[in-house]
């Protein structure tokens, strides 16, 4: 967890604390406000906590399309200072925050306007243009993902998927927007921010694409354009994607890598591969593990921790995860049930 300065004594629930930040409230911008954060793709990681008085880095997943950069940081803020934060950097990007508790006593200010008061529910999310001053007084505990979305990285995916350019989203800044499938994509990444040592690269790509795809799709004002389809994979392509996901168990090798093997945008070799094998790459990762310990569990005496490291998992308790979920059995239950 991450935790953050705040008030001595009180821990933030009590009626003087919310005195205060109804005092910062009413007098606005006027509040002496730490120096902004500089230079570029500053509104992710530590950059970000900075502005939250948090003294622990926090779990930050980055990830680059092509010269764009996408990244989720989580802030996990138990005791914060109710002060109005400093401005966020102007940069030529978008911040999605997935809010992972309630909000009641927190307040925004785009381009120098507060934002008007409404209700801030677990897992509603709001957009942000960077391109606009930001500040933020948060006077209760927080606990949120916050997207880094660069708008050449939305193009870069619009492109990809549909042959169109995004001109801009569409969406009401600052505002709560209730959207399951964004609440439910930030939630399948809370194990890979909690567990990094387990992380499949492969996965949190799928994701990233997943949810670049759904933001460009449900929230994007394209230039309009000639959608294309396209099939699956060539047999050579095949080959070598298979050949280097099977030479890399452990998930490390990534989405790019092997899409540039393959001489394929990331996000048309995903959905190419997906054609090609009825599974996204992350998915059929797993499934190749998952099989390769069966043949290992079978027809070796190997134990079940040497079994994991061979198949490419963290550590036992990561391979007995992903083997009862697809098996439905815990791998020595299994060995023992299928040797009788």
């Amino acid at each position: 967890m991450i935790m953050c300065g705040g008030y001595v004594g009180d821990a933030g629930g009590s009626s003087a604390m919310r005195t205060a930040c109804e005092s910062r409230y009413k007098t606005g911008l006027s509040i002496a406000a730490p120096k902004p954060v500089s230079g570029r793709n500053a509104y992710y990681g530590a950059a970000v906590t900075r502005r939250f008085g948090i003294s622990e880095p926090p779990p930050t997943i980055v990830r680059e399309i092509r010269n764009s950069i996408f990244a989720v940081t989580r802030i996990d803020c138990k005791l914060p200072r109710c002060d109005v934060t400093a401005p966020t950097p102007t940069e030529n990007a978008y911040s999605l925050t997935v809010r992972l508790r309630d909000v009641t006593q927190s307040r925004a200010w785009i381009g120098g306007r507060l934002q008007p008061d409404e209700e801030r529910p677990k897992n509603s999310s709001a957009f942000y243009d960077l391109t606009d001053e930001i500040r933020f007084a948060i006077c209760e505990p927080i606990d949120s993902l916050n997207f880094y979305i660069h708008r050449d990285t939305l193009n870069e995916v619009s492109r990809e998927t549909d042959k169109r350019s995004i001109d801009r989203l569409m969406v009401s800044f600052g505002s709560t927007v209730s959207d399951p499938t964004i609440a439910g994509l930030a939630a399948s990444l809370l194990p890979a921010m909690e567990r990094q040592h387990e992380v499949n690269e492969l996965f949190v790509d799928h994701i990233a694409y997943g949810l670049l795809a759904h933001l460009t799709g449900q929230y994007g004002a394209t230039v309009a354009g000639k959608i294309a389809t396209s099939g699956g994979l060539a047999p050579w392509q095949l080959r070598r994607a298979k050949e280097l996901i099977r030479g890399n168990l452990n998930g490390a090798m990534r989405y790019s890598e092997v899409a540039a093997e393959c001489r394929l945008s990331p996000g048309h070799f995903s959905r190419a591969f997906a054609r090609s094998t009825g599974l996204p790459p992350h998915r059929w990762l797993m499934s190749l593990r998952v099989d390769l310990a069966k043949e290992l569990l079978l027809q070796t005496g190997m134990q079940i921790a040497e079994i994991a490291l061979n198949c490419g998992f963290a550590d036992q308790a990561h391979f007995t995860r992903v083997f009862s979920s697809s098996v439905g059995s815990t791998p020595g239950r299994w060995r023992r049930e299928c040797r009788g």
